[in-house]
């Protein structure tokens, strides 16, 4: 009687579920077919990683079953393993976790846990590093822009000592005439250029920081006077927001945000030059209380005629340094936020290289794996934060529908947008087989990269 392969199930956000680990454990370790179950924390991402080894006989899907079970928040099934001993698919699930814990009493793991994350030397790790890019005049940011940032690249001058190839770095771009750098992330992809010493590397613009790029490179092909663009650039954001004028009280939520100011969309704007008292709910705190003036009314009549969201606009006043820097960091958080994560699994390099590069230029951010085992570990690594995953048909130890199947069936994962990207996919009888194993799409090799990306990202949710 065979044994089938482990079961993974992760965790996002352990710390707060800490109370209910105990609980989930004795039921995970009690659950029919789980003959030994190992615990890891990884510090960087907070997830805890539970790898279940079975029984002889057990159903390959019981992954699922045993984490509804155990009514953990936030616990799901990565039953993606392929073939493999055990001890090394055990191995490779718990890699870079830190501790490792076998659970043979479900209190003593919990309380493991519990002491290291109590444990103050424990801290995140630290952010990339971070890199200026100046420009001595708007004809240089002009030709840089046209040339490298709309394709999704930029090189970094930098003489002293450069960050290793593949590594990720963050980027503050100045442009002439902004004060507020735009904010990006970026791979490094080679060293030296023949501009120079310095690093090039393949960035990952938001949504935000690419209209920003384009409006700085209108205004400065235009000329324009700076008083028709904002000093601080706004970011999208719905913030809940509560406002007093003293003498009315309202609450609303806001359309976008800058670190000087706030559009709060409501029916009911109090009058331009109003002084307001403003609690602004910013994520991961409480809410911040600040002064505000409003600067721009749009009424009804303006809403109607040009297609304008009603509300008002607000600058801040008098900042304290804690709320601004909480403010800069809201703000930065926005800017940074690559459209997609994407995670492309190809086993031809120079294809995931051109895709990569053409998905990148979008803003995606986009991780690489060449094959089935690979996957398997970038899957463990960024279930949480994946957007999209790309698979090919054909690769190394594995297929991309037995990969595929893994996820859909075996995993339960429903949730994750998957596209094929493989040679002969145009075949009616590939195409059915690949839709039937869970795809959103399919597509063969042979379209042109910039369709591909463009009906890749069409499958993801508008943001």
């Amino acid at each position: 009687m065979s044994t089938p392969s482990p079961a993974i199930l992760v965790c996002g956000a352990i710390r707060p579920r800490l109370d209910r680990l105990e609980g989930a454990l004795e039921r995970i370790a009690g659950s029919a077919g789980v003959a030994r179950v190992t615990m890891g924390f990884r510090a960087r991402d907070e997830l805890l990683v539970l790898v279940l080894e079975p029984t002889p006989g057990t159903d390959p899907g019981f992954g699922p079953a045993v984490a509804a079970a155990a009514r953990l928040p936030g616990l799901r099934a990565l039953d993606l393993a392929p073939s493999g001993s055990p001890d090394r698919l055990r191995d490779r699930a718990l890699r870079s976790c830190d501790p490792v814990i076998v659970v043979e009493s479900a209190k003593v793991a919990a309380d493991r846990l519990r002491t290291f994350l109590e444990d103050p030397r424990y801290a995140a790790a630290p952010p990339a590093p971070l890199f200026p890019i100046r420009f001595e005049t708007p004809e240089s940011f002009l030709e840089v822009h046209k040339r490298d940032l709309a394709q999704g690249t930029l090189f970094v001058p930098w003489e002293e000592e450069k960050p290793a190839i593949g590594s990720n770095v963050r980027l503050d771009v100045f442009v002439p005439g902004d004060d507020a750098p735009v904010k990006a992330l970026a791979k490094v992809i080679h060293h030296g250029d023949v501009a120079g010493p310095g690093f090039g590397t393949r960035v990952a613009l938001s949504e935000v920081a690419r209209k920003r790029l384009e409006l700085a490179s209108r205004r400065l092909q235009a000329s324009a006077s700076s008083k028709e663009f904002r000093h601080e650039p706004r970011v999208p954001a719905r913030l809940d927001v509560a406002f007093s004028t003293g003498s009315e009280v309202g609450r609303a939520w806001t359309q976008d945000i800058s670190r000087g100011g706030v559009f709060v969309a409501t029916q009911t704007p109090p009058a331009l030059g109003t002084a307001v008292e403003l609690s602004l709910a910013l994520p991961g705190g409480d809410a911040v209380k600040l002064a505000a003036e409003v600067v721009r009314v749009i009424g009804p009549e303006e809403s109607a005629a040009k297609g304008f969201q009603q509300g008002c606009g607000l600058t801040f006043q008098d900042l304290s340094p804690e709320v601004r820097k909480r403010l800069e960091a809201f703000v930065e958080a926005v800017e940074l936020a690559p459209m997609a994560r994407v995670l492309l699994v190809d086993d031809a390099a120079l294809y995931r290289r051109l895709l990569g590069d053409e998905l990148a230029s979008r803003g995606c951010e986009v991780i690489e794996a060449a094959n089935g085992a690979e996957a398997f570990d970038k899957l463990v690594d960024e279930l949480f934060a994946l957007d999209l995953l790309v698979l090919d048909l054909v690769l190394p130890n594995t297929s991309g529908v037995e990969l595929l199947d893994r996820i859909r069936r075996l995993g339960g994962e429903t949730e994750l947008v998957i596209a094929v990207v493989a040679g002969g996919a145009d075949d009616p009888n590939v195409r059915r087989r690949v839709m039937v194993a869970g795809a959103n799409e399919v597509m063969p090799k042979s379209m042109p990269v910039k369709e591909v990306a463009d009906r890749l990202l069409a499958l993801l949710p508008k943001r």
